[in-house]
């Protein structure tokens, strides 16, 4: 899955990002409806209405503790740490195992819940563990079989397992401050990019916001560059926003609505669904999230991050997956199912683990499948507030039929 959710469509943006925890996360999260406005003029070609419900998701896996799509064709998952890698095309439907020794799938979700580029265009970011008992990563190339590409590490990078997100071109990573000489007075971090098809390193400022699947990687249109800065300068949320293609998504200033920009200054006014409301019969807006473009395809879900969430907490009670297709105008929705979340029933991660009924995950997608990651278990941090996802289930629909992007590769 590859950005904004930079990083689980065609496209995939890298940013710097500001990110909180625990009942701060929650805050951010309020605090941040007001300051969605803040976007680039344009001119609304178009107001389109919530569709109907769409035939139900099916359960692909009921437990798994790694998940990633690539956007296009390929989704893979981990049963448990250790187990061989699970690959589903598609395309084709058909599945393969991949067990790589002494390495982890990468999901696409950091451990508090926000959206990771882990996988684009067949391949695959994977932690591993050297014979030396090293940390190391690699990337899982599907269109050559048993190819594992080893990426650096160690001097010059600020963090062990330095690189993060995963274009169809390229690999960003942070490099340490003495690798960063992109003007006086920087004396932080910076970006590294691994060119998948020379091996070079190269060096950008912390403040781009670069495409990985373009060479060179560019930074993203003008008309759409500050708009996107903005609204994560001012505490919206990556998983929040979507970049694919001159294509910008994002929520409307009221929350419950959806704004697809694009770098030709037009824009489409999508409303977002409504939920059931506490008193019998009632209706309340939905707040959609979750945002992932990629394929010609934009998704979106209303459900709940576990993160920050208090357990038993009524409101997370429900929630829907929604996929539109900008090209035809084809809008489909499913119901989620409401799951046992099983954890601490204290943000603290303290208290006897229950079992607290909701809709709590995230969604992705690949050109003709969408999916849904249900978190089923988590467990308190230990050194912050935050709850850490443990285990999810994989529930997938198919969404219309299409031709797959040409430069989706075959494995094998």
């Amino acid at each position: 899955m590859g950005s904004c959710r930079y990083g689980y469509g065609v496209v995939r943006e890298v940013i710097v990002r500001r990110r909180t925890r625990g009942p701060s996360r929650r805050a951010a999260r309020r605090g941040a409806k007001g300051l969605v406005a803040i976007v680039t003029a344009a001119t609304c070609v178009g107001v389109l209405a919530p569709s109907s419900l769409a035939s139900g998701l099916h359960r692909l896996a009921r437990s798994t503790t790694s998940f990633a799509a690539d956007g296009e064709r390929y989704a893979a998952w981990q049963l448990h740490v250790g187990a061989p890698i699970v690959v589903l095309d598609t395309l084709t439907g058909s599945r393969q195992t991949i067990a790589p020794a002494g390495c982890e799938l990468m999901r696409d979700q950091n451990e508090d819940g926000e959206p990771s580029a882990t996988a684009a265009d067949g391949r695959f970011l994977l932690d591993c563990v050297t014979p030396a008992h090293l940390q190391s990563q690699e990337v899982l190339d599907l269109g050559t079989p048993g190819t594992f590409v080893m990426l650096p590490n160690g001097a010059g990078f600020a963090l062990s397992r330095p690189w993060t997100a995963l274009g169809t071109r390229y690999v960003q990573g942070t490099a340490a401050p003495e690798e960063c000489s992109h003007g006086a007075g920087e004396h932080e971090p910076c970006i590294a990019l691994f060119d998948l098809a020379t091996g070079a390193v190269s060096y950008r400022p912390p403040s781009r916001v670069l495409n990985l699947d373009l060479p060179g990687a560019p930074q993203i249109c003008p008309a759409l560059r500050a708009s996107l800065r903005a609204q994560l300068r001012y505490g919206v949320l990556p998983e929040q926003l979507a970049y694919q293609n001159g294509v910008f998504a994002h929520p409307t200033i009221n929350s419950h609505n959806i704004r697809i920009e694009r770098c030709n200054g037009r824009s489409t006014l999508l409303r977002g669904p409504s939920e059931p409301a506490a008193q019998p019969g009632g209706v309340r807006p939905s707040e959609p999230r979750g945002f992932d473009l990629g394929a010609g395809l934009l998704t979106w879900d209303t459900a709940h991050n576990a993160d920050g969430a208090e357990m038993n907490e009524q409101s997370n009670a429900h929630g829907t997956l929604s996929s539109y297709r900008p090209s035809t105008g084809r809008r489909q929705t499913w119901k989620l199912p409401r799951l046992p979340l099983v954890g601490a029933p204290n943000i603290d991660g303290s208290g006897p683990e229950v079992e607290s009924p909701g809709v709590y995950g995230y969604s992705t997608h690949t050109a003709n499948t969408v999916f849904w990651i249900a978190t089923r278990t988590v467990r308190g941090a230990a050194l912050t507030s935050a709850l850490i996802v443990e285990t999810s289930s994989v529930y997938a629909a198919s969404v219309n039929s299409v031709a797959v992007p040409p430069r989706a590769r075959p494995a094998g």
